[in-house]
């Protein structure tokens, strides 16, 4: 990782900011706590057009708030502040997960980190200090300990586009659209080999860059299953079977409302709907209640989502656990 190479006065060269002057600018939020570096730009990585991302740990607050936008220098600086107990927090559910050894890293079991957690959890390792001394957001050894979170959130995810890929192609949905599919679960492939070498930057604007730094091959995604398959068997993923992993539940956010002695379904995305699918089961047993186009249809229009079976997973992954010293001393 580029984290303790790199200073936050080096990375702000890239888009001509000093960080005094950042610090100057920013002088009434940093007031409020510790200023961080993030993003792309902390990670070595961005161009002169990038957008400069800070981080601020503040006492006493329990939600974080922002973003708030500035501009300095001519360059957009967006700050989002956060609770100074969250990192020593996050630290300490990573230490106490439990972890498996797969072929392709090591995995934790169960799912400390999910939603929107995802995009600080996975910022945090990477963060430069803005002020000379400052303390690391993680040090070295809370990284190692949630490296194995954040490459668990990467293989949900690739467990989910997988799913939505295979049940556009059950559907028999446009060809465009099972080719996007495809090749987005492909990349997933990849964001999971980089965050297994430890480079855990959020946002797919970068992988090729970061697989690329990191000396790993990068082909153009077919946009099929086939290519899908192939791109995990080399990355050691395990053969898994994502429909028997992944779930259709009813949609969060939705309500269901009565109007002139009718019941409708309001989404999540205040859309109304007169008629509305309701199970709730493993994808594999969805698809063979109600066909495969009726539940693709229910999840484009937020009727169901589709989730990762945090049980199914973690028993699978049991199964598929490499070996450790004392196994293989004993065979």
């Amino acid at each position: 990782m580029s984290r303790g190479r790199l200073t936050a006065r080096e990375a702000l060269r890239t888009v001509g900011l000093d960080v005094d002057q950042l610090r100057s600018a920013l002088d009434k939020v940093l007031a409020e706590g510790e200023g961080y570096l993030v993003g792309s730009l902390a990670c070595g990585l961005g161009n002169a057009a990038s957008d400069v991302d800070v981080h601020v740990l503040r006492e006493g607050v329990d939600e974080p708030s922002g973003p708030q936008l500035f501009f300095v220098g001519g360059v957009t600086v967006d700050v989002e502040r956060y609770p100074a107990h969250w990192p020593a927090e996050l630290a300490r559910r990573a230490a106490a997960a439990a972890v498996v050894g797969l072929p392709f890293g090591v995995v934790a079991l169960d799912r400390p980190i999910a939603g929107r957690s995802r995009r600080w959890a996975s910022r945090w390792p990477s963060a430069l200090p803005l002020r000379d001394g400052a303390p690391p957001v993680l040090d070295e050894s809370d990284v190692r300990a949630v490296l194995p979170l954040l490459l668990r959130s990467a293989l949900d995810q690739l467990l989910l586009a997988t799913a939505l890929a295979r049940l556009a192609d059950a559907a028999a949905a446009p060809a465009d659209a099972r080719r996007y599919l495809w090749r987005r679960a492909e990349r997933q492939v990849l964001e999971l080999r980089c965050r297994a070498a430890g480079d855990v930057t959020t946002g797919q604007k970068w992988l090729s860059d970061r697989a690329h730094r990191l000396g790993l091959a990068v082909a153009e995604p077919a946009g099929d299953e086939a290519s899908l398959r192939s791109a995990t068997a080399a990355a050691g993923v395990p053969a898994l079977d994502e429909w028997a992993l992944t779930a259709l539940r009813p949609a969060g956010g939705a309500r269901q409302a009565d109007l002139a002695g009718k019941r409708f379904l309001v989404t999540r995305h205040d859309r109304v709907l007169t008629e509305w699918t309701e199970v709730d089961g493993s994808v594999r047993s969805v698809v063979d209640q109600i066909g495969a186009a009726r539940a693709l249809a229910a999840v484009r229009r937020a009727e169901l989502d589709l989730v990762v079976d945090g049980d199914a997973v973690r028993q699978v992954l049991a199964d598929h656990a490499l070996p450790t010293e004392s196994d293989r001393s004993a065979v």
